[in-house]
């Protein structure tokens, strides 16, 4: 008996009830949220079992979705056991058991709920955490924090570390930056951008001229980290990474162009050792996508791995992260 793939869902508000086909990541970030947004601060199970049946989410949900008649033996026998079962029942199993999936893929310090076999709730810590804003980004998307504190560009600064800390962080000669435009650390201009990056990178000697280079942004390039040795020769290992955020980030894991060509095309000389693709998004990304994604995108960085590698911020961003957060919660509380 196999479960089919939920059907793409209509683009509605991350509080409405989740639906008995939408795959287990779903159902388990509407109980993140709501446990956020509520009054109690927490989600119980039989609640996330009971909005489910709100949704009218059942009449959709037929018995030719729950079972692959074609793969059973005796498919009258499967369809007399379905009316037995409880598949809200199930549905929510399945999330608790994706949520719990999330606590060993974030580490339990950087996981910022407490679970239960009742349910889940918000942690004091909730506005600081790395993980709330990542969800809340997913959920809520890049333009519901504050106007003056952009919510993709914080994603990038936060991205920008999780690659230093997984590259063994600045003590180990490790270092990271944010290419993508509009640029915060570097300066403006693509040409001047590259030739900044290829001496710190101590690679590529400069940007190339290509008639297009004035009018370039950042050639889809949004994260550089590298890691060099003791003795600073040519040689590195290199990452160049890709962000997506928005719904249509499936669409994103193609954009970033194989790393031999973009340098082949943007610098003067090609780094001594190709750099590998890297593709962030503050999605949780289930099974269904994940080995496609690592194809397409590279190394792969959802929710949980930039939260597990983010977990020591620098203050600014601590603090940015803190006001965004507050700010989407307040605006979404008592829905």
């Amino acid at each position: 008996m196999t479960r089919k793939r939920a059907k793409p869902r209509p683009e509605i508000s991350p509080l409405c009830p989740p639906r008995l086909d939408d795959p287990p990541e779903e159902m388990a970030d509407w109980a993140e949220c709501w446990s956020l947004v509520n009054r109690d601060g927490n989600t119980s199970f039989s609640e996330l079992r009971s909005v489910m049946k709100i949704g009218g989410s059942a009449d959709a949900y037929t018995e030719a979705d729950a079972f692959d008649y074609a793969e059973i033996e005796g498919a009258s026998e499967a369809q007399e056991e379905i009316e037995a079962v409880d598949l809200y029942e199930a549905a929510a199993e399945a999330a608790f058991l994706e949520i719990s999936d999330r606590i060993y893929a974030c580490g339990d310090t950087n996981y910022p709920f407490n679970v239960s076999s009742e349910g889940i709730s918000a942690r004091e810590d909730i506005g600081i955490s790395v993980y709330t804003f990542l969800l809340l980004l997913s959920k809520f998307g890049s333009d519901a924090g504050p106007k003056k504190n952009q919510g993709a560009k914080l994603f990038e600064d936060i991205c920008a570390h999780a690659v230093m800390s997984l590259l063994g962080g600045t003590e180990n000669f490790a270092h990271a930056e944010v290419f993508g435009f509009p640029r915060r650390v570097s300066r403006n201009g693509f040409a001047t951008a590259l030739d900044e990056l290829c001496e710190h990178l101590a690679e590529g000697e400069g940007c190339k001229n290509r008639p297009t280079t004035q009018d370039q942004k950042d050639a889809k390039l949004d994260i550089v980290g590298w890691k060099s040795f003791r003795d600073k020769k040519k040689g590195r290992l290199i990452i160049f990474g890709q962000c997506g955020t928005g719904d249509n980030w499936r669409n994103k894991r193609t954009e970033l162009i194989a790393t031999a060509d973009w340098c082949s095309y943007w610098m003067k000389d090609r780094p001594a050792v190709w750099p590998m693709r890297a593709f962030f998004v503050p999605h949780r990304v289930g099974d269904r996508d994940w080995f496609e994604t690592c194809v397409y995108g590279g190394l792969l960085f959802d929710r949980c791995r930039i939260a597990s590698y983010a977990d020591a911020l620098p203050r600014p961003n601590v603090d940015e992260i803190m006001k965004w957060s507050k700010h989407v919660i307040g605006c979404n509380s008592g829905n």
